[in-house]
């Protein structure tokens, strides 16, 4: 499923059987959890697509590198630590190592050695 699919798919006021199920594969395919009520018309599957949206956003956007070698596993992820906002945007000037273990390994994987690593401009929080 596209991005502009999704979108098309949000913008409807209710969706079809057809189109239920259609989000309903593409989560699965995607690895998505979710659990559509019964009675759900609507709010559930827009919950739904608004996940695919985002987990396919993230596959598409680069992640970019910390000075440790460190990235967002979301691309879309976005928190405060000490008062800094951490996001993909200006993770590049960070040093992820000095974060506490638990946020590093809720927020964070390695990146791949073959990648480049950064450009090491910005400071470091």
């Amino acid at each position: 499923m596209t991005l502009e699919r999704i979108e098309k798919l949000i913008a409807q006021r209710e969706l079809t059987n057809s189109q239920r199920v259609e989000v309903k594969k593409a989560a699965d395919e995607a690895g998505i959890e979710y659990h559509i009520k019964t009675n759900c018309q609507s709010q559930c599957y827009e919950k739904l697509l608004v996940k695919l949206y985002e987990h396919i956003a993230s596959e598409k956007m680069a992640r970019n590198v910390s000075k440790d070698g460190w990235r967002l596993k979301s691309a879309t992820e976005s928190f405060v630590w000490q008062g800094h906002i951490v996001s993909n945007a200006n993770i590049k000037g960070m040093t992820v190592g000095a974060m506490p273990s638990v946020v590093v390994e809720t927020f964070f994987e390695r990146a791949p050695k073959d990648k480049e690593a950064n450009d090491g401009q910005g400071g470091e929080i």
